[in-house]
């Protein structure tokens, strides 16, 4: 059987880097090694986001951030959006296996954005005050 393109470029980069010196060929390879792994990567990736199209995820994101008038210009509003990712992404792994993070990873992310938001909405209140290291002690 033939080999694949990304076993033939994992040997080139191995003789290619014989001398320790970046060819522009190695560089080459280099990048069609990573659009290999992209390619997997989007593949898999796609799976665990969305249920209909390409684009589904993104398209109901942007639907639900317009619905609940967030503004994607204000830094604040980026944990929640990504909040809203995270719950989609929940909903398209509904019986069936992750093939990247566990559900478990993804709730963690969302419990981690709502910290974050919870964070920016502490420091812009006019009585925040930063906490000095030392009383933390």
């Amino acid at each position: 059987m033939g080999q694949t393109m990304k076993e033939l470029n994992d040997k080139l980069k191995k003789i290619q880097m014989a001398d320790k010196k970046m060819t522009k060929l190695t560089l080459r390879h280099l990048a069609i090694d990573m659009l290999c792994d992209a390619h997997d990567l989007l593949e898999t990736k796609s799976d665990d986001y969305a249920i209909g199209t390409a684009f589904d995820n993104f398209e109901k994101v942007t639907e639900i951030c317009k619905i609940i008038e967030l503004d994607i210009n204000k830094m604040a509003h980026d944990p929640l959006k990504r909040i809203v990712s995270k719950v989609l992404r929940l909903r398209s792994l509904e019986g069936k296996e992750p093939k990247h993070e566990s559900v478990r990873d993804s709730c963690l992310d969302g419990i981690n954005f709502f910290i974050i938001y919870y964070g920016m909405f502490v420091e812009a209140s006019e009585n925040y005050v930063d906490v000095d290291k030392d009383q933390i002690k």
